[in-house]
């Protein structure tokens, strides 16, 4: 099976595509180029991607900054990645299947971190909405909200200094942190095909 998988140079796609490539799929990689360029994972033990590298920043004439960097990536990003897929299948009348990561905080609100709260509860409309839309098309669309995983890129701006970590984790009942795996295995049990 062919799966699009956005977000792949991030570090939770970087846990995801690798996965999917074990269980014999063809992975396609999608991600704005934003964070770094190209696929860092895999070590040689598997056999690279296809990956489309699209720069967010070319969207603008403006330099990014804070807020705009944020929701043209997160939000822009999504939405146009899933209309995409989405106009794709409906030409074809093929059934699919979406699947976003958006964030427990885009439903409670959180500190320090509006603009992507704005932006990931934008990506939870946009599936909410599009899964009415598309339903009876066989399209559908899910999102998954973890709780904290550490990464990469957003830990060091989330979780700023230890105080903030160990507030953080006092709010979690099993007292951890996710992990990529833990996100990638709900992602499969959304669809046991894979």
């Amino acid at each position: 099976m062919k799966v699009l998988v956005t977000g792949t140079d991030g570090y939770i796609g970087t846990v995801l595509a690798p996965t999917l490539m074990e269980r014999g799929h063809v992975v396609v990689g999608l991600d704005t180029g934003f964070y770094r360029e190209g696929w860092l994972y895999n070590h040689g033990m598997l056999p690279r991607p296809l990956c489309i590298n699209k720069d967010i920043r070319q969207l603008q004439s403006e330099p990014l900054n804070g807020f705009d960097a944020v929701v043209r990536t997160v939000l822009h990003g999504s939405v146009f990645c899933t209309l995409a897929v989405g106009r794709h299948l409906l030409e074809r009348k093929a059934p699919g299947s979406i699947v976003s990561v958006v964030t427990t905080y885009a439903w409670t609100g959180t500190g320090f971190a509006l603009p992507s709260a704005c932006a990931k509860a934008g990506v939870l409309a946009m599936t909410r909405s599009l899964a009415v839309e598309w339903g009876d098309a066989g399209i559908r669309l899910n999102a998954i909200a973890p709780g904290p995983i550490p990464t990469e890129g957003a830990w060091s701006r989330l979780i700023a200094f230890p105080e903030a970590e160990k507030n953080t984790l006092e709010r979690i009942p099993l007292g951890r942190f996710g992990t990529p795996e833990e996100l990638a295995n709900l992602a499969f049990a959304l669809h046991p095909e894979l």
